[in-house]
């Protein structure tokens, strides 16, 4: 099955590198794909959901699948803080309210993005965070993290209202070696925007964070949304010595 799920990976990506599918394409129907490798549904639609993660394909519900013209990424080094020490830093400080902290099972989509099986056990932490000196502005930012059960399984244990993930991870020594974070501006579906107390049409920032221990397994992947009316962001990039 690897060995299938692979060559549909690699098939799908030369078409799209040597433009023989160019932006806008419409990929065959899923059960074309599926006849033409002999591979079942479950196999491929790990692979469009992991080139659609690379931002290779958009997949429009009811319509299909497409290429879609690929996002200029700058390759800069990144730091964002904890959400809890960044607002101390500002003195300000934070109130969480914990909406989702339960087991789970990993779809098809956020297999892709932790770099794991589907249907492996994970643990969901859905929160809203708000800065306590502008509460009644509303929500800063609603976070949806994912991590695996032995990890997440921690949490439950704590009270996730009053500690951060970060210090329970210090606590119990699990070690943050390396994060990614890819940067969006997008809209939400309802729910969302109202979680947030946002206008359907409202924008905003989306850090989708993952989060890898020193053996490179990934131990949190987060997706959260930040209103734009209510954030601001910087950016530190290192500069390297020139090579000789």
């Amino acid at each position: 099955m690897a060995k299938l799920y692979q060559e549909i990976l690699e098939y799908m990506d030369q078409k799209i590198s040597s433009a023989e599918w160019p932006i806008g394409f419409k990929l065959p129907r899923e059960i074309d794909l599926c006849e033409e490798f002999h591979i079942s549904r479950t196999t491929l639609r790990r692979a469009l959901a992991i080139l659609t993660e690379k931002g290779r394909l958009q997949r429009v519900k009811g319509t299909g699948t497409f290429v879609i013209e690929p996002k200029i990424i700058e390759n800069i080094t990144l730091f964002i803080d904890s959400f809890a020490e960044e607002l101390k830093e500002r003195g300000q400080s934070v109130v969480t309210q914990v909406l989702e902290l339960h087991p789970v099972t990993a779809d098809i989509r956020i297999a892709a993005c932790m770099g794991i099986n589907e249907n492996e056990p994970l643990i969901k932490l859905r929160r809203l965070r708000f800065a306590a000196e502008r509460f009644e502005e509303g929500p800063v930012v609603l976070t949806t993290s994912y991590f695996p059960y032995d990890i997440g399984q921690i949490f439950m244990k704590y009270d996730m209202e009053k500690e951060s993930v970060r210090q329970i991870c210090r606590k119990n020594g699990i070690i943050h070696d390396h994060t990614t974070k890819r940067i969006n501006a997008v809209h939400l579906p309802p729910l969302e925007c109202r979680l947030l107390g946002s206008a359907d049409n409202d924008i905003f920032m989306s850090f989708y964070t993952r989060i890898y221990d020193t053996s490179s397994r990934c131990i949190e992947y987060a997706e959260s949304y930040y209103p734009v009316d209510r954030n601001e962001f910087s950016i530190t990039t290192l500069s390297r010595p020139a090579k000789d």
